[in-house]
C-alpha cells in the first residue's frame, strides 16, 4: 500500500508485489497514481472500505489482478536503463536541433 506511485511502488514492482494506492498525495501524487491504475499497474483504493476489497482481492491464491499487476509491473525492468540512455544519447548528438 502506497501513496504517491513513487518509490515504494518501483520496489514493489521489482520485487514482483502488487500495489494498492491509498490517500494519494496532492498534486502529482494523485495524478501518478491514478496513471497507474490506469495502466493497470496498480490498484486504486478510494476509501477505507476499497482499501480493505482491493488488499483481500490482491491476497487470494490465484487473484488474476495481483498476476495481471505482477506481470505488467515487471515488464518495466526488462531493459536495461544505460543502453536506453545511451541510444537517446546518441540521438541527441546526431541530431541537427541540438
Amino acid at each position: 500500500v502506497e501513496n504517491a506511485a513513487g518509490q515504494t511502488a518501483m520496489e514493489a514492482f521489482a520485487v514482483g508485489l502488487p500495489v494498492v494506492s491509498f490517500r494519494p498525495l496532492p498534486g502529482h501524487g494523485r495524478a501518478g497514481v491514478l496513471r497507474m491504475a490506469d495502466l493497470g499497474l496498480t490498484s486504486f483504493a478510494a476509501d477505507d472500505e476499497a482499501l480493505q476489497r482491493r488488499v483481500a482481492e490482491l491476497a487470494l491464491p490465484g487473484s488474476t489482478r495481483a498476476a495481471g499487476q505482477i506481470e505488467r509491473g515487471r515488464a518495466l525492468f526488462t531493459a536495461d536503463p544505460a543502453a536506453i540512455i545511451g541510444a537517446v544519447a546518441v540521438r541527441v548528438w546526431r541530431s541537427p536541433h541540438r
